[in-house]
């Protein structure tokens, strides 16, 4: 089964930021989707996120 995951992570944080913490510290990961306080890890960075259920869909490109 595959999910998606939407994340905004703010100005605080960039796509080439996170590209390059994952890549030096192995990947990301995630725990707690099914809860209502998700966590992002990458490497020692730990981000606690809240689910906020969209109304309708999302569109990714």
């Amino acid at each position: 089964q595959e999910s998606y995951v939407v994340l905004d992570l703010g100005t605080d944080i960039n796509e080439a930021m996170l590209n390059a913490a994952a890549a030096s510290y192995d990947g990301l990961s995630f725990s707690g989707l099914d809860s209502s306080e998700p966590y992002l890890r990458v490497g020692n960075m730990v981000y606690r996120g809240v689910v906020e259920p969209t109304f309708g869909t999302d569109v990714i490109f």
